[in-house]
């Protein structure tokens, strides 16, 4: 009879999605023309992030785990002979998706969740306050985080179930020109929705 070797488990450190992201990226920038090193001071203006706010309401700070679900009324309003605004959901979805799972929060389909995770952008229109809540079910301003936002700005809250004003709403200008490549317009999405994220507070 013949014996196979006893298998000893592995474990190995969960690495954060955001730094594998981040390192692809980084390895991606490298190649750009001119782009010679990987501090934001020397990428080329379309890459970085710009226009980044955010503020508190009732409510925060986070939870440090917990499962949410993308609130009702979430889209990318894009003029389609500029831009895929399928494609665009697509990239924010992955990347909001990415950061929330690095906040310790995980996605799921019922109702049973902690957070409603809302999200809006616009090519066409600045977005005021009275817009966000009317056509997009965003709750009221917060104090700080500003009465309108220019085109192509997205706009992030996070809202507990049934509140009536979000614990976090943030904004950061993602699309900011039609032409760039496909490949730089998403990396600075990435880094825009990377920073904005950055800011959720949370709890400890």
């Amino acid at each position: 009879m013949s014996s196979s070797p006893s298998s000893i488990p592995v474990v190995r450190p969960r690495a954060s999605r955001r730094v594998v992201r981040t390192l692809v990226a980084l390895a991606c920038v490298a190649l750009l023309p001119c782009a010679c090193t990987t501090t934001a001071d020397d990428l080329p203006p379309e890459m970085r992030a710009v226009s980044v706010v955010s503020s508190r309401g009732p409510g925060a700070p986070l939870a440090r785990s917990g499962r949410f679900v993308w609130g009702s009324g979430s889209r990318v309003i894009a003029d389609p002979e500029t831009y895929d605004a399928a494609a665009i959901e697509d990239i924010i979805r992955t990347e909001l998706l990415c950061n929330m799972e690095d906040l310790g929060w995980s996605m799921v389909g019922s109702a049973a969740v902690g957070v409603e995770v809302r999200y809006v952008v616009a090519t066409d229109r600045d977005l005021d306050d009275a817009a966000l809540q009317r056509e997009f079910g965003m709750s009221p301003g917060l104090p700080s985080a500003g009465s309108a936002h220019g085109k192509g700005t997205l706009v992030v809250e996070l809202r507990r179930p049934g509140a009536p004003q979000a614990l976090w709403r943030g904004a950061a200008q993602i699309l900011a020109d039609p032409d760039l490549p496909a490949d730089v317009r998403r990396e600075r999405i990435r880094r825009g929705i990377d920073s904005l994220m950055s800011r959720v507070p949370l709890e400890g």
